[in-house]
C-alpha cells in the first residue's frame, strides 16, 4: 500500500468513526437555542419544565450524556446512566454507574434502581431525556 492510500483509508476510517460517535451523535441531533430544546425536529420549552433529567444506558450512555451536559448546561438538575466497567466519560451533574456487560452484575441491577427510583421523582412538570445505546 503506498502512502497516498493509507492517507486515504485513514481519513475515511476517522470520518466513518466521527459518524457514529455518540457525543458527535447528539450534537447533530440537539441543540439549544435559549430556552427551546431542538431534538430531532421536536421542539421542547424548556421554561416550562422545573427540572430536566437525565438518564440512560449502554457503552455510548456517558459521551451522550457529557454532550447533553454540554448543551443543557446547569438545565439538568439530576441523573443517572450505567455503562460498561471502563466505558466513562467525565460528568459533572449526572451520577455515572458502571456495571459488568453483557451479562449483569450486582451494580447494574443497583444502577437500574437507581435510574428507576430518579425518574418516579419526575413530576408533569419536568423533561426526562433518556440516553441508550447498543443492547440497553
Amino acid at each position: 500500500m503506498t502512502p497516498e492510500q493509507r492517507a486515504v483509508l485513514d481519513h475515511i476510517l476517522s470520518r466513518a468513526l466521527d459518524a457514529v460517535a455518540p457525543d458527535r451523535a447528539v450534537h447533530r441531533h440537539v441543540r439549544r437555542n435559549g430556552n427551546t430544546l431542538h431534538i430531532a425536529g421536536r421542539d421542547y420549552d424548556l421554561s416550562a419544565h422545573e427540572r430536566v433529567y437525565v438518564v440512560g444506558a449502554g457503552k455510548g450512555a456517558a459521551p451522550m450524556a457529557a454532550a447533553l451536559e454540554d448543551i443543557l448546561g446547569d438545565r439538568v438538575h439530576d441523573g443517572v446512566v450505567v455503562v460498561k466497567y471502563g466505558h466513562t466519560a467525565p460528568l459533572k451533574r449526572i451520577a455515572l454507574r458502571e456495571a459488568a456487560h453483557p451479562v449483569p452484575d450486582a451494580a447494574g441491577e443497583r444502577a437500574a434502581n437507581e435510574i428507576l427510583d430518579l425518574v418516579r421523582t419526575a413530576g408533569p412538570r419536568d423533561l426526562v431525556l433518556c440516553a441508550l445505546t447498543g443492547g440497553a
